[in-house]
C-alpha cells in the first residue's frame, strides 16, 4: 500500500500538505488538542503500516 502511495506523487502532495497542516494545528493546539492530534495519526500510522 505505501508503495502505490510513493508511486503516485499527486497523493505524496497531498500526504505532506495534510502533514503540514497538522504540524501547524499541533504547534496551535492546546495539550489535549495535541493527544487528540498524536492519536489521529497514531491511528493513521497503525492503517498504513497493517
Amino acid at each position: 500500500m505505501i508503495y502505490d502511495i510513493l508511486k503516485n506523487k499527486k497523493s505524496m502532495l497531498i500526504i505532506l500538505i495534510g502533514l503540514l497542516a497538522v504540524s501547524i494545528a499541533f504547534v496551535s493546539a492546546d495539550g489535549p488538542v495535541r493527544l487528540f492530534i498524536l492519536y489521529l495519526l497514531f491511528l493513521l500510522a497503525m492503517t498504513f503500516t497493517k
